[in-house]
């Protein structure tokens, strides 16, 4: 079962709103960009504008609500300060490296906030639903080239054995484009709603139509990940409905199975990107490349020498290229208190989510930010993303669904062991346990047959 939180002691409704109009803000900024590129000639300060949400909640709502506690906010500023420290080792001190720098923490601290203090979770499943849908909506459209003055598309060129093949660019790097289509798939972890299911039914199919278009393996890969875990998670928390599990991939078979050849004509240069084993096959950039990317950072780490920030540049002195790794990005730009924070705020609170989920103590909110928290570790470590601003906000959305979490079943082992006490000093021969039907719920792990 799921635990359902109490939200009476958490922020105002109109917070929970501000948290997703925040959230839904960092999701659309490749899109404003996009449009306001074709519209009016320039790319537009999108995320910068950040910051200004950042003060709002600030003053609406105070620090308490968009720090997270004393032993994290010391780590984040360590980090920071890390990060600083990589960009003037660099010489890379200009407005455009410290800005990337300070919106990231920006975009976590907002996340942060957007998850921590509510479980409602109708709120986030609509952004996840309808930011993702818009991006599905103007991916096809662009792809179809229905409208191509509105809906323009660039395209970068790769050889299929000596044959040059056009990959189009949408609304960012078609790599990057997987972050702003896997939440949509996140909403069918949910129970079911006709009309909501069928919405994220047509944008999945949508979004795999633009990955197979756009060519990102690892796109692919993730958005077929997240679909699994999606499948599997109400195997452990019943109340989010368990008939889907088997009725979902009977469809998806079915449909398989009919389109069978339009799917292989769809998908054949992404098929193409997977076999080739020269140029962009796996046999080298997928394969070696991020491999190597990798295990860099792990082969390096009890090197005192490398605690210091290199910068992603000494990594392309010695390969050629950027790193495919996050890890080892933050490691090379924030040095050992870099890779550290990003271990302590989101892969370390990422593993605890994923144990608290095999206890069966996660509300619904909780469990799709941990998928979306294992989409976005997944993508990270086949990417070199350390300042993307999806990076943090999965990053602080798991950090705050941590602890909202954490500290309910606190709260709620509180108040069981204080009734508990009460009920043993009573003069009675036997009790029978009976706090599990106040608001406890039997996947609390916690079971009394008797008190004597």
């Amino acid at each position: 079962m799921i635990v359902e939180m109490d939200d009476s002691d958490k922020l105002s409704r109109s917070a929970q709103y501000l948290g997703a109009i925040s959230v839904a803000w960092i999701m659309l900024d490749s899109l404003l960009t996009y449009f306001a590129n074709q519209w009016f000639g320039f790319l537009p300060p999108v995320n910068s504008l950040l910051i200004i949400i950042f003060f709002i909640i600030l003053m609406t709502q105070g620090v308490h609500a968009i720090l997270p506690p004393t032993y994290y906010f010391v780590v984040l500023v360590l980090g920071f300060c890390g990060f600083l420290a990589g960009k003037i080792l660099a010489g890379q001190i200009n407005i455009f490296s410290i800005g990337e720098v300070v919106l990231s923490f920006v975009a976590f601290f907002i996340a942060y906030f957007a998850f921590r203090w509510t479980s409602h979770v109708e709120t986030y499943a609509k952004v996840f639903l309808y930011t993702s849908l818009i991006y599905v909506v103007v991916c096809v459209i662009a792809l179809l080239a229905l409208m191509p003055t509105v809906f323009p598309i660039v395209n970068a060129v790769w050889s299929d054995n000596g044959v040059p093949v056009l990959r189009p660019e949408i609304t960012t790097d078609q790599n990057f484009q997987i972050f702003y289509l896997f939440p949509i798939v996140l909403v069918l972890a949910l129970p079911f709603k006709f009309v909501r299911s069928m919405i994220a039914i047509f944008g999945m199919v949508g979004a795999l139509f633009v990955l197979a278009k756009i060519q990102t393996r690892s796109g692919f890969i993730v958005f077929c990940g997240v679909s699994f875990m999606v499948l599997m998670v109400p195997l452990l928390t019943k109340n989010l409905g368990r008939a889907k599990t088997v009725i979902l991939p009977v469809l998806l078979l079915v449909v398989l199975i009919l389109n069978h050849d339009v799917i292989i004509q769809v998908g054949d240069h992404l098929i193409a990107r997977f076999t080739e084993k020269s140029g962009a096959g796996l046999g080298s950039e997928m394969g070696q490349d991020r491999l190597d990317s990798s295990l860099f950072s792990i082969q390096h780490i009890l090197d005192p020498e490398w605690w210091v920030p290199r910068g992603s540049q000494e990594f392309i002195n010695r390969y050629g290229f950027l790193p495919h790794s996050t890890m080892t990005a933050v490691y090379l730009e924030g040095g050992i208190v870099g890779l550290f924070m990003w271990l302590t705020v989101f892969i370390f609170p990422l593993m605890a989510l994923g144990f608290l989920l095999l206890k069966r103590k996660l509300d619904a909110l909780a469990t799709l930010v941990l998928i979306g928290g294992v989409a976005s570790f997944a993508i990270q470590m086949s990417l070199h993303v350390p300042f993307l601003k999806h990076t943090w906000l999965w990053a602080g959305a798991v950090l705050g669904s941590f602890i909202r979490v954490s500290s309910s079943v606190q709260q709620k082992t509180e108040i069981i062991n204080d009734k508990l006490l009460s009920y043993n000093n009573m003069d009675m021969t036997r009790v029978r346990y009976s706090i599990l039907n106040e608001k406890c719920p039997e996947s609390s792990g916690i079971k009394f047959k008797e008190i004597k």
